[in-house]
Order: C-alpha cells, then structure tokens, then sequence
C-alpha cells in the first residue's frame, strides 16, 4: 500500500508539473502492486530507449533493450541513425527459429493419437480479450508438452455455418495443427473426436484424441501477479530455454504463432484492403494508430480499464514527437468510430491509410459484451474485422495507442514479433502487459484488468 502511495504522489506531482498526465516522450513513473517482483516489473530503464540505435528499418533488435523493456516503460523513441528510415527490419534470431520450431513440433505430432491436446475455454468478452485469454493456457501447453490445436471462437462463430461451419479460428487463420484437418480425424465417432478428457495427457485413451482441460481463470503460476522467479530473477514461467529472453518476447512470439498465419480467404481480404487504400504506394516508414471509441467512451468503461476516451486530436498530439522524428508521412489508423475517420481532414499533411466500413458508432457505445450476447451485432465479421485491423497494425513501422487495449498490446506484439525486435512506440496510458483476468495493469489513471 505504501507503494502505491508512494507511486500515486509521483503521479500527482507530474501532472501538477507538466500539465497533461499523458506526456509525449517522457515515461510517467507508474505505481505497481508492491507483492510483484522487481525483476518482473523492473524499474524504467529511461537509457535503454533514447540511446539504443535502430538497426536498418525502425527496429531494435530485442537484445539490445533491457528484459521486459516492455513492462516498465510507455515510451520507445530510439535515434533513427544512418538508414533509419528502412524497411530492411532487425536480423533474424537464433532464440526465434528455436521457439518457433518446438511450437510446430508441439502443434504436429508424429500420431495424432497420442499424446494430450490443449483445450480451452474462450472467455467470450471483447475480440482483443478473448486473445490474450489463450496466452496463459498456451504457456501452460508449452511447459507440459500438449498439442496446440485452434482456439475456440465461442460466440464469434458464425452461428448458422453460412461463411464457416467451423467454430475455431481455422475460419480465418491456417490451422495450428495438420491433426484439426478431417483426413486425420477419420475413424473418429464424433462424441469421441470432441470429447474434453482432462488427466495425464502421458497416458491418453486408446482411439481418442485425448484433450486436456485448461481454463484460464486457475492459472495461477502463470500470471504475473503470482509469479516466481528463478535465482537470476527470470520468471519461471517462462521455459528455461528462453527464459532470459523475458515475458514480452515469449508472449509475443506465442501470440505470432497463434495469429501470425492468415488463411487465403482473409489474406484476399487483406490485399483488396491494401490495394483500395493505396499501403504499397505509400510512403515508408508508416505509423500504426489504434484510436478506440465505442463503449471505451462510456463512463463506467473509463473507470473499470483505467483510460479515458479522446479523439483523434488527442492522438496525433502524442503521436508528433515519432512524426518528427522519424520523418513519417503515412499512417495507417483502426478505429471504430466514423467521426474519427472524418477527422482525419484535420490533418491534411498525412497521407491516411483505414478500412471503410459502415457507421457503427451507436451501436458500439453499447457495452461490448452486451452486444455479442444479445445479437447487438455480427460476432462473426466483428472477429474478422478485428484481425483484420491486427494484421494491418502489426504492418507498421512504429506504434502509437493505448496499452490498456487489449488489442493495442497485442498488434504491437505482433510488430515486434514479425520485426523480430521493439519497433518505436508511445503507449498513451499504460504500460505493456498479458495478465488476463487479473488486475495487475498499470496505466496514469489507475490500475486495471489485463
């Protein structure tokens, strides 16, 4: 509690001295809960950033910032240097091929028979929280050698099997595993095929593909508000192997191998998308812009995630100091406010990059959940729209947003990911974090959910 006191007064004098608690390139020295480890929530690391060089495009390699940079700081703003502007991206990683290879080696076994299957449930909340709800159940697949199938896309399936009669997120990615497709399921009854059997997944049912039960909610070793350390101070859940790599480059390498894989309908999608908007004609480097509106707008919203709603003013404020200093001119913005995109005539200078879609505005400012609940709107396309908007951010060159976004944190997981380091970055509010269902995220207006 004194911690958090301690962090509160912090807080107040930076606002009361600079005048907006946002901030454009400084970090805002957060209050964190006081039981979390320092090697898990480091102190910030203010040199890491402005003094660590960009390599060929505006990419960091990953170890040339401190382990889980990502946790302690809202800001990344390193100096561009000779060909800063690139689009050549960090070179690629040993540590990464190896992780990437044992996730596929876990997704295809050599029987599909043997051996124990993750099953997860899907939380059925926001697009962005249902994602980062698989997170802990996969670091839980990972530690105990489970197969990794597609997740569940629970209430975003198309419920009357007219765009996919799958209800797993092969509807829009590429299976995670060759054992999802019929051919290898054949001889199966189908009570036996989906069939939850939780136990020893060393010891599976004979003629069954056997699933091991894995709910997020009791995962508590792998959430950061319960986690250990081993004696260098490395987060145990984390596997040996990778574990000084940090949280951040783990979650983001498993949240690219989840995601990371757009099937050939979504990928046509994508490249229509591309091609009306002008992306390969643009200029490099682009910025990636998640401006959130909708039920993030409504009061109780603003209190229970700890942000606030602003326009698009508000954020090209922020976003300034990575304009200037990266000479961008093209910015690709998500949004699911139309207002937002009308307001991009405010800002002529930028060629604007974005979907079109209809108006939803109204419709969104409904709590979300509401919505997927009572046919408020079309789950189905809302999902697809949302890894569509992920897989655009993810494009980018450098990140602006807010981090108490579920979304938000996971595009720029994805950038990082594909970069194979930290791109520029300003988090509006809050640190970076994966902590579904525990209230362990720090942002300037309070602690929150992740």
């Amino acid at each position: 509690a004194g911690a958090r006191r301690t962090g509160s007064r912090r807080l107040r004098h930076h606002q009361s001295t600079h005048g907006s608690v946002g901030g454009l390139v400084s970090d805002v020295l957060l209050a964190r809960p006081s039981s979390l480890s320092s090697s898990v929530y480091p102190r910030p690391h203010h040199s890491s950033g402005p003094t660590a060089a960009l390599v060929g495009a505006l990419c960091v390699p990953f170890d040339s910032v401190a382990q889980d940079f990502m946790l302690s700081h809202r800001t990344f703003l390193p100096h561009a240097g000779e060909g800063g502007t690139g689009v050549v991206g960090c070179p690629g990683e040993l540590d990464s091929l190896r992780l990437r290879q044992e996730l596929q080696r876990l997704a295809n076994p050599t029987t599909c028979l043997l051996g124990g299957q993750l099953a997860t449930d899907n939380v059925g909340y926001g697009f962005g929280s249902v994602v980062n709800g698989f997170i802990k159940p996969y670091m839980y697949a990972v530690d105990h050698g489970l197969s990794l199938w597609s997740p569940p896309l629970g209430p975003y399936k198309d419920s009357l099997r007219r765009r996919c009669r799958s209800d797993s997120f092969s509807c829009f990615l590429t299976p995670l595993s060759r054992c999802e497709t019929s051919e290898h399921l054949q001889g199966l009854s189908d009570d036996r095929r989906d069939t939850c059997q939780s136990g020893d997944p060393i010891v599976p049912l004979r003629g069954c593909i056997q699933r091991v039960i894995c709910e997020n909610r009791t995962l508590r070793s792998y959430s950061i508000m319960h986690m250990k350390t081993d004696a260098q101070g490395r987060p145990l859940s984390v596997p040996e192997e990778w574990r000084r790599r940090g949280l951040f480059w783990y979650v983001s390498h498993l949240l690219g191998f989840l995601l990371d894989r757009p099937n050939e309908q979504l990928l046509r999608k994508l490249e229509a998308e591309k091609a009306r908007m002008g992306w390969h004609s643009a200029s490099r480097p682009i910025l990636s812009m998640h401006v959130r509106r909708g039920d993030s707008c409504n009061p109780d919203q603003e209190k229970e995630k700890a942000r606030r709603c602003e326009d698009l003013a508000a954020y090209m404020e922020h976003a300034q100091p990575l304009l200037d200093k990266y000479h961008i001119k093209s910015v690709f913005l998500a949004t699911d406010d139309q207002q937002v995109i009308r307001d991009t005539k405010l800002f002529p200078g930028v060629q604007w990059m974005y979907i079109q879609e209809e108006e939803r505005g109204k419709v969104k400012q409904t709590k979300w959940e509401h919505n997927l609940r009572h046919g408020g709107m079309d789950n189905y396309f809302e999902a697809e729209r949302a890894l569509m908007d992920l897989f655009l951010l993810a494009e980018g060159d450098a990140f602006v947003g807010k981090f108490t976004s579920n979304l938000d944190r996971i595009a720029y997981s994805l950038l990082a990911y594909r970069q194979g380091g930290l791109a520029p970055f300003l988090s509006i509010d809050s640190y970076w974090c994966h902590d579904w269902s525990r209230k362990t995220g720090v942002s300037i207006y309070g602690d929150f959910y992740c």
